[in-house]
């Protein structure tokens, strides 16, 4: 049986064989009578009450929600690559070049090359392994961000602690959302 809940937008499907009864009361009237099993304010014995506690008011016995809005509809076989910022590219290798909106420059120094400026303008992501994710891990929660993206990126710790301490915080959440979509369904990077 299902019934119009016009203050959400979706109908409400009853999946108990209970009595119909009246499943939203007036704002200014009395919470319905309660069924034959059914404890006051309570869902009856033997059920959890509604499917994700919701709380709709007046519904106590299980039920499952459809939504009737066509925009609202989420297609569970859909790739990942949908997760994607739109201005992301993707790499015919499986990997994920993401154009910064902000680019940064850092100085850089090391034993071999001396100081030199490296420009990060764009950003490319990779699908992380085992050994990556043991990494990020391992590392202190306040840096497991920066970790991931340097891992996920290529890049050497210290250089993406730099950069992300830097970096538009737009770009922080873009660049999370890529390496996150290395984690659902998504096309095979040919290895």
């Amino acid at each position: 049986m299902t019934h119009p809940h016009p203050e959400h937008g979706h109908v409400v499907v009853d999946v108990d064989e209970r009595p119909e009864r009246p499943l939203h009361r007036p704002a200014d009237g009395p919470p319905p009578p309660p069924l034959a099993g059914e404890e006051a304010g309570g869902p009856p014995a033997g059920t959890v009450g509604p499917i994700g506690s919701i709380g709709i008011p007046g519904l106590s016995r299980p039920t499952a929600i459809v939504d009737e809005e066509p925009g609202r509809i989420v297609d569970e076989d859909a790739s990942s690559e949908a997760a994607l910022p739109a201005h992301a590219i993707v790499n015919n290798d499986g990997s994920v070049t993401l154009p910064l909106r902000a680019p940064r420059e850092l100085q850089i120094r090391s034993a071999t090359r001396g100081v030199r400026s490296q420009r990060f303008d764009q950003l490319t992501f990779h699908r992380l392994n085992g050994a990556d994710l043991r990494a990020i891990v391992a590392a202190a929660p306040a840096s497991r961000s920066a970790v991931m993206l340097a891992r996920s990126a290529r890049q050497r710790e210290p250089v993406m602690n730099a950069l992300f301490d830097v970096l538009d915080g737009e770009d922080i959440a873009d660049a999370v959302k890529v390496v996150e979509s290395f984690f659902g369904i998504g096309r095979p990077t040919g290895r």
